[in-house]
């Protein structure tokens, strides 16, 4: 695909989206695709995390996928993406699918977060208790 200046494609946008709410809705990163990963880490804040696996990893605590995505200037600033000089570099339709896709990202993670904080937080109680028990047994104290 040539990127032409002042021409490019426009971002699948309904793609990315569906993959991104996936995730949330299944709290499982592996449900991300590789489009979906290509647009996120490139947003501020974001890193690759070395590949499409080790953003999966960093972000297996789905509430934390969800934070970044929300505290991405890029997503609290979609008119960032209509400038000028981004639309005679890019095209507009470029540059509308970017809008598009930020204030979308931005809706759907505000959506899923108060769901994905209280199933980690959840999780990571059930996680503490069982360690706390095998601690315990550890030392022959029962509780």
């Amino acid at each position: 695909m040539r990127y032409d200046k002042g021409n490019w494609p426009a971002i699948n946008v309904k793609s990315v989206l569906a993959s991104v709410e996936r995730v949330f809705k299944s709290r499982d990163t592996s449900k991300l695709t590789g489009v979906a990963y290509n647009r996120l880490y490139l947003l501020d804040g974001f890193i690759a995390h070395y590949d499409l696996g080790g953003f999966q990893y960093h972000y297996s605590e789905t509430s934390r996928l969800a934070k970044d995505i929300l505290a991405s200037y890029q997503v609290n600033n979609p008119d960032h993406y209509m400038q000028e000089c981004f639309v005679r570099d890019y095209g507009q339709a470029y540059c509308q699918s970017e809008y598009d896709l930020a204030r979308n990202l931005k809706t759907c993670a505000a959506h899923y977060l108060p769901e994905l904080e209280a199933y980690d937080n959840a999780a990571e109680r059930e996680d503490d208790i069982s360690t706390a028990r095998i601690l315990l047994a550890k030392h022959g104290i029962t509780a």
